[in-house]
């Protein structure tokens, strides 16, 4: 009899769904192809610890691993390990303990996890694989359904020359192919097809996705690209102000993107940091523009329900970039050039439109946090559906404490929605050149 899964179980899952989801925008795919049902054998490829998760998170039967021994006495590790009823095998010999555990697990009619290279691989490929997995399948006359894991071997690469100690944002992908249909057989041949096949399926698709990696890695090395209008644009208002400090960080800003075109060898970081670069100007030429502007400092901003929400709309903006800076390069620099139009809108009707001006600091003026959380929101609603809807009651928070506590009148409101669609009409009528070169 198969086991079911318990109630810590699921809490379990979607705990581990919930957290990949956020810092990976993990998705899985085809999840109709294990079955609900029977012995079940889910054979993946392995890049790091995260990969038993993510399998374990996804699939809605009480599923086991097959591990590495030694991991088994690590202190925090091995107990997890067997809290959660992992098998344990010898990889340097045949191991008929494991062997046999095994078949009892999927004599009941479970699910069991199995990574058929029996280690991480080295540099994202599929490393050789061994033959134990069909031997146990055929074994067991238990269905086989290969996985592959895309994206994140660039997340936490675990073993090789690009070992990281900590895992980092990416777009991270499970697929799971159509089942193999296995009968208890004679196993040498029937094996070495079977592995074959696992292989095949699992390659399908971990090979394309590996070469566009690489592929990435070939275009950020190239060249950086010339300064942009929307740069140019940035040192134009910082200069508009005329205030010192605003000049000096003009200034410095543009020291750095020459650095940047000139003498800097170029690397996805250094890309993501010439992104992060304008904002990190406005950031720092803030008391100027505050000056500028008429408006108070940060000093003595009261703790009410407009700056609250204030915060809580800037914090889901800031994860939104982080979260498309690691895992979608070119969305990632959409994101940002359309955050800065928005910005530069928001500045620039403040600017010239001193009624709409608070008693407030300028980083949380309605004018600036309304609009700006907008252009985000409808830019998740366009490319990340689920986060959009997750997001949305912290948009509409800060939207209606704007108008009720801070008596932000409607017409004022339209206008940071008229801004918003001027900035998407732009970005879609004009195709921006990536600093990779490639057009988004």
């Amino acid at each position: 009899m198969s086991a079911r899964p318990g109630l810590g179980y699921r809490l379990l899952q979607r705990f581990l769904l919930t957290f990949f989801r956020a810092f990976y925008l993990f998705e899985a795919r085809g999840l109709e192809n294990v079955p609900a049902s029977g012995a079940v054998i889910v054979a993946a490829n392995h890049i790091n610890v995260f990969d038993a998760l993510m399998i374990a998170a996804v699939v809605p039967r009480r599923m086991r691993f097959v591990a590495w021994n030694r991991t088994f006495t690590m202190p925090v590790i091995g107990w997890f390990m067997r809290a959660s009823g992992c098998i344990p095998i010898d990889r340097e010999k045949p191991d008929m303990a494991a062997f046999k555990q095994s078949l009892r697990w999927l004599a009941d009619g479970n699910v069991l996890g199995i990574f058929p290279e029996g280690k991480y691989t080295t540099d994202g490929h599929l490393m050789p694989v061994k033959q134990g997995t069909a031997r146990i399948a055929l074994a067991a006359g238990a269905t086989v359904v290969p996985a592959t894991i895309t994206g994140n071997y660039r997340a936490w690469p675990s073993s090789g020359p690009a070992k990281k100690m900590f895992p980092r944002p990416w777009k991270v992908s499970l697929k799971f192919h159509p089942p193999f249909h296995v009968a208890p057989a004679d196993v040498r041949e029937a094996a070495r097809e079977l592995t074959e096949k696992i292989v095949g399926a699992i390659n399908s698709i971990l090979e394309p996705a590996v070469r566009a990696e690489e592929k990435v890695d070939r275009l950020v090395a190239q060249p950086a690209s010339h300064i942009r209008i929307y740069e140019w644009f940035l040192c134009v208002v910082l200069l508009a102000t005329r205030q010192l400090w605003a000049a000096v960080v003009a200034g410095v800003y543009f020291v750095h993107q020459l650095a940047d075109i000139y003498l800097i060898q170029q690397s996805l970081a250094t890309r993501i940091a010439r992104n992060f670069s304008p904002l990190v100007a406005l950031a720092l030429a803030y008391p100027a523009l505050t000056r500028a502007l008429g408006l108070p400092a940060v000093a003595g901003v009261a703790l009410d329900w407009w700056s609250v929400s204030a915060v809580l709309a800037y914090g889901y903006v800031v994860w939104v970039h982080i979260n498309y800076c690691f895992a979608k390069y070119l969305q990632f620099q959409r994101l940002v050039r359309g955050s800065l139009l928005t910005l530069y809108g928001a500045l620039l009707a403040l600017l010239f439109l001193p009624v709409m001006r608070q008693p407030l600091p300028l980083v949380i003026q309605p004018g600036v946090v309304a609009p700006l959380v907008l252009f985000v929101l409808v830019f998740d609603f366009a490319h990340e559906r689920n986060r959009f809807w997750a997001a949305l009651p912290v948009a509409l928070n800060a939207w209606v404490a704007a108008i009720v506590a801070r008596r932000y009148p409607v017409w004022f409101a339209a206008l940071s929605g008229v801004t918003v669609a001027l900035v998407f009409a732009y970005m879609n009528l004009f195709k921006f050149r990536a600093h990779d070169g490639r057009r988004i």
